[in-house]
């Protein structure tokens, strides 16, 4: 799911021009993969090399591991995503609901 989540997000960069990234998941295995090419799954490997070409397509700067704690956005953002039927964007200030784990994450 959250190779997915990542994939989708470059896909969106690249369509609305966003350039040089740093790209955070609190997935190990994931980040280890798309820093180094260590061994993954058979089934998400077509997958993790989309997310590397769409990575040099917009120009990502690092794949980075963070905590879970200072991870809680992306916690929401998924646990949001779950729910809804359709996508939506954010281009300009967060929504309410998601700004107490903006803090959150700015102070871990």
């Amino acid at each position: 799911m959250k190779a997915f989540a990542i994939l989708d997000g470059l896909v969106f960069c690249k369509e609305i021009g966003v350039r040089s990234l740093v790209v955070e998941s609190d997935n190990e295995g994931l980040v280890s993969f798309l820093r180094q090419g260590s061994e993954i799954p058979p089934n998400l490997e077509v997958v993790l090399w989309d997310i590397l070409q769409a990575g040099r397509e917009v120009d990502v700067r690092e794949f980075r591991i963070v905590r879970r704690s200072g991870n809680f956005v992306a916690h929401d953002l998924g646990k949001r995503a779950c729910s809804l039927d359709s996508f939506e964007v954010w281009l300009a200030d967060p929504p309410p609901w998601l700004q107490p784990s903006l803090l959150q994450d700015k102070k871990a």
